[in-house]
C-alpha cells in the first residue's frame, strides 16, 4: 500500500511514480486502483476502505499499468496521475 499526501489546488495535475515489489520466490500477479481513505478518529492515522471503495478523492486518480505480473523477486514501476 503506498500513501501520496499533498495540497493540490483545483486544476492541478500531478504524478507521481511509485514502486511495487514481489518479494516471494513466485510470480505474483497484482492489480493497481486508487483506494477511499479517510483520517481515523482514533490516532489520525489513514483508514482505508474496504475492497474497491469510492470516494470523491478516488475519481481524480488514476494508475497505469493497472496489472503487472511481477516474476519472483522483482519490481516494477506504475504512475500515479492525481488531477483535481
Amino acid at each position: 500500500m503506498a500513501y501520496i499526501i499533498d495540497n493540490l489546488p483545483p486544476g492541478t495535475t500531478i504524478t507521481r511514480r511509485i514502486e511495487v515489489s514481489n518479494s516471494s520466490d513466485q510470480e505474483q500477479p497484482v492489480t493497481l486502483y486508487p483506494a477511499a481513505a479517510s483520517i481515523g478518529a482514533d490516532d489520525g492515522g489513514f483508514e482505508v476502505g474496504d475492497d474497491r471503495a469510492v470516494n470523491e478523492l478516488t475519481t481524480w486518480m488514476s494508475v497505469a499499468p493497472t496489472d503487472i505480473t511481477l516474476a519472483p523477486n522483482a519490481a516494477a514501476e506504475a504512475v500515479v496521475t492525481i488531477a483535481v
